[in-house]
């Protein structure tokens, strides 16, 4: 076995030119990635799981809405509903009518506007302190709230 390495050539404008062997890596590693960008992320395609011998259509990125539900995908809505939204908004202010006066005021401040527990409680005219604890005892409240609604 010799020592000697085999020569690597790329072809420019139909001559061969001997590289080395790391420029000849580098030239079909970017080669086949701009294959990979150009070509095989804009065809769909069919795999065929080896063990099941199920078809899956796998598209391409640059698909069309109408190729894809043509094909049979289906796509969940990102936006809620309107009849969530009224319902939520009508359970809500259910919820918030059970509060007293003083509760409503801490989530309004608090959660609502985002006052620090400083401005929220100089706000209603009670110490910091006494706005935390009504703030927790207010959560509380409100967990067991949301369980029954739940």
């Amino acid at each position: 076995m010799s020592n000697k390495r085999k020569q690597c050539y790329l072809y420019v404008d139909g001559i061969a030119v001997p590289v080395s062997d790391k420029v000849y890596q580098e030239f079909w590693h970017y080669t086949n990635k701009e294959d990979y960008f150009m070509r095989q992320l804009k065809t769909a395609r069919h795999r065929c799981d080896k063990q099941t011998q199920a078809r899956a259509f796998v598209p391409a990125r640059e698909c069309s809405l109408e190729q894809l539900t043509a094909a049979g995908h289906q796509f969940l809505s990102a936006d809620p509903s309107v009849e969530d939204l009224v319902l939520s908004g009508i359970w809500l202010e259910e919820l918030l009518e059970t509060l007293t006066t003083e509760e409503q005021d801490i989530i309004r401040l608090f959660y609502i506007q985002e006052k620090s527990e400083r401005a929220a409680s100089a706000a209603m005219g009670i110490p910091k302190t006494t706005f935390r604890r009504h703030e927790q005892r207010l959560r509380v409240k409100l967990g067991i709230l949301l369980k029954k609604y739940l």
